[in-house]
């Protein structure tokens, strides 16, 4: 384990400046805030979540196995969640 603090540094103008895994990571986390109805989301929601886990896919071929099956995974994942939204979109 390592702990160390946040300093001003780590701080990104916009997540968009983050690397692909960071904004595939964090729309992960936030498709499970949404799941879980935790509040505090403000206007972050399924499209968000979709565009932002987009832009962590790595566009292009792929020479690389493990580089392939990461894109391919994180394809099924925005599959995944344009399927809970258009579930979400069917509750009373």
């Amino acid at each position: 384990l390592i702990e160390r603090p946040v300093v001003p540094s780590d701080v990104l103008p916009s997540v968009s400046n983050a690397s692909t895994d960071v904004r595939f990571a964090t729309a992960v986390a936030g498709f499970s805030r949404l799941l879980r109805g935790s509040g505090g989301m403000g206007s972050f929601g399924y499209n968000e979540v979709i565009s932002l886990a987009l832009s962590g896919i790595v566009p292009g071929n792929f020479t690389d196995e493990r580089t392939a099956n990461l894109s391919t995974e994180r394809t099924n994942f925005v599959e995944l969640v344009r399927n809970a939204q258009s579930l979400s979109a069917s509750q009373p």
